[in-house]
């Protein structure tokens, strides 16, 4: 998706272009663009057409998810997933903003911030009490029962 290519190549540019801290892309059907764009890159890696297995060990094996969105178009899947099954979540707030899990992301405004949220979260475990303030916000907003309900109440 061309939203998700731009998002690379802004992270490999401006956030990952002097780091030593490995960088993944995981996607189906890269642009061969794409593929050389990361190529040039000694630290990224692209991981292209992953099998749903494949993504979900990616994502668990990720120390730090870093999600940027370029539009307010309300929450993305690879979010909801890289919180479910992932350590540390950087994103900005036009991924997360209204969506209620805004406090068990880290929320940087700017390229410098994401630099500063990955150097700090790329070091840092992912502590208990931060694994059980996420799980309770996602078990209140993502609860299938909760959400059936939800929807029954509102159609009646």
């Amino acid at each position: 998706m061309p939203e998700n290519e731009k998002a690379v190549a802004w992270l490999l540019n401006e956030i990952f272009f002097d780091s030593d801290v490995p960088f993944v892309v995981a996607g189906k059907n890269p642009s061969p663009e794409l593929k050389q764009f990361i190529a040039r890159f000694d630290n990224a890696k692209l991981v292209s057409d992953p099998s749903a297995e494949k993504m979900r060990s990616l994502i668990a094996d990720a120390q730090c998810n870093v999600l940027p969105s370029f539009n307010n178009t309300g929450i993305k899947l690879k979010i909801i997933n890289a919180l479910f099954h992932g350590r540390h979540c950087i994103v900005n707030n036009a991924a997360v903003r209204g969506s209620g899990v805004e406090s068990v992301c880290h929320i940087a405004k700017n390229a410098q911030q994401f630099r500063e949220a990955v150097r700090k979260f790329s070091v840092l475990p992912l502590y208990e009490e931060d694994v059980i303030a996420r799980k309770k916000i996602l078990d209140d907003l993502f609860d299938e029962n909760k959400n059936c309900l939800r929807l029954i109440q509102q159609i009646w």
